[in-house]
């Protein structure tokens, strides 16, 4: 009983001992979101400075965005790599679209394409739809259909119109894939169930 209550009053510690971090990122987060920059800037930096990847994305993007703080490329992807690096999959995807702009860093499509993996990997459909059009295109990757095919669809089933646009038009029209009507009307529906006009969809420049 005695290890026992000792374990219960050591993990009751730790979460004690957690706690005022968390409530400092909260407190950020929910700063930021409110458009609150310096606030959020103020609870969040220290965390940054200390590793969380997460406080770390925040910082990233203020810079980045200019938001209560100077715009400043070159800060934000220095923060923005320790976030990705950390495993952040945001930081991934916005790290990897610096490279591919060439924004505060040298234009490099191939290292593009690897954070935009990294953050594909873990679920986001922004770095999902990214890495699709960079197998399409053959950017920074060996050109190659099927691998653009599995990362559009992967985007679009979670919900990335881009990706449900490019899906169905391609189904119809041709395009990159082979033509596939059903799964082109697969698509057109679940653009339609939010709004879209097919007709429309065609002048749409993706």
């Amino acid at each position: 009983m005695a290890k026992l209550r000792n374990g219960v009053v050591l993990g009751f510690l730790l979460i004690f001992t957690a706690m005022p971090a968390q409530a400092d990122y909260l407190a950020g987060v929910l700063a930021y979101e409110k458009g609150d920059y310096q606030a959020a800037r103020q609870a969040l930096l220290p965390l940054a400075e200390e590793g969380d990847a997460y406080a770390q994305l925040y910082i990233g993007l203020m810079s980045l965005y200019g938001q209560g703080v100077e715009q400043n490329v070159v800060a934000a992807g220095e923060w923005l790599e320790k976030s990705a690096k950390g495993g952040c999959r945001m930081a991934q995807s916005v790290f990897g679209r610096m490279y591919e702009q060439g924004l505060g860093l040298p234009k490099d499509y191939a290292m593009a394409a690897s954070w935009f993996r990294k953050a594909a990997q873990q679920g986001s459909y922004i770095a999902q739809f990214k890495l699709g059009k960079f197998y399409l295109l053959g950017l920074g990757v060996p050109q190659d259909v099927e691998e653009a095919e599995h990362w559009y669809t992967k985007a679009a089933e979670q919900g990335s119109v881009a990706a449900q646009i490019t899906l169905a038009r391609n189904y119809d029209l041709g395009g990159q894939f082979d033509l596939d009507r059903q799964q082109a009307e697969k698509w057109y529906r679940e653009l339609e169930k939010r709004g879209y006009d097919r007709n429309q969809l065609y002048i749409i420049n993706m």
